[in-house]
This record gives C-alpha cells, structure tokens and sequence, in this order.
C-alpha cells in the first residue's frame, strides 16, 4: 500500500506539476531545500513508523513528491548551465553518477540495516537529506550571483 501511495504521488506531481519545473536555466534555492525537507520529512517519518502507525502514508507523500521533483528539476537545470560543446556527456555522467549513487546507496544502507536497523538506517537517510538541505541554502549566494552574472552575459 505504501509504494503504492508513493507511486500515485509520483505520477500525479510529474503530471500537475510538469510545467512548475524551471526551466529558465535559473538556480531556485528554495525549490531545491523545500524538496529536500520533504525527502528528509519522508524519510524520518518511516524511521518512526512503530510510534506513527497510519500516518506512515505521510512519508509515502514527502517521498513521492521528493521523487517526482528532485530528478527533472537537476536535469533541467543542467541542460541549461553546461557547456553546449559537452553537453551530452556530461548529462550521460549524471545520469550515471545518480544511478551509480542509487546502487551504492542501496549497498552503504544494507550494510547499516544489517548493523543495526531500519529505524537507524532511515534516520541517517534523515541526516543526508537535511544535510544537503543546508548546504543548498548555505551556497546560494554562490549560485544566485552565478545567475546575475549568467544573465548578464546573456543580455
């Protein structure tokens, strides 16, 4: 019922929301640190699963929306800010490193689950994610004064 849930969500923002993905080549912060709390919501959601009972549905939301964003929204802005000349190949580098994170992250993970537990694991997951989320917000004077100086070239 869960991934069932997630994928429903998924599906649903990847079709409401398809043409709230920017596509102006811009860096949005706050898009990228709202979609990673949401992937951070999720997952720490499931990591109180015993104590939350039926409302573990709301990970599956937090999740599927984290899902259903993250990916296009990277991708999309990437078209945009590489090179023309090398485009191709770094988009295919992407597209693989992300694949490559999904299989080593499923490693890493199974290794902490057999360690420890699934509590533990979705906990770290937690972490990561809220980790990221401050990054992004930590560096986006960096990458908003990329944006000033790209569309001032561009003009």
């Amino acid at each position: 019922m869960f991934l069932t849930v997630q994928g429903l969500v998924v599906i649903l923002c990847r079709f409401v929301l398809r043409k709230k993905i920017p596509s102006d080549g811009s860096w949005n912060t706050w898009l990228m640190a709202g979609l990673l709390l949401c992937a951070a919501l999720g997952t720490q959601l499931l990591a109180m699963l015993e104590t939350i009972g039926p409302l573990v549905y709301l990970s599956a939301v937090f999740s599927g929306f984290a899902v259903a964003m993250l990916y296009p929204t990277l991708t999309t802005y990437l078209s945009f800010v590489l090179p023309s000349d090398s485009r191709y190949v770094l988009m295919g580098i992407f597209m693989s490193s992300y694949d490559l994170g999904f299989s080593l992250g499923g490693l890493a993970m199974g290794v902490i689950v057999q360690i420890s537990s699934y509590s533990t694991m979705f906990t770290i997951c937690t972490l990561l994610s809220a980790a990221a989320m401050i990054l992004v917000v930590a560096f986006r004077q960096r990458m908003e004064a990329g944006n000033r100086v790209k569309s001032v070239v561009m003009t």
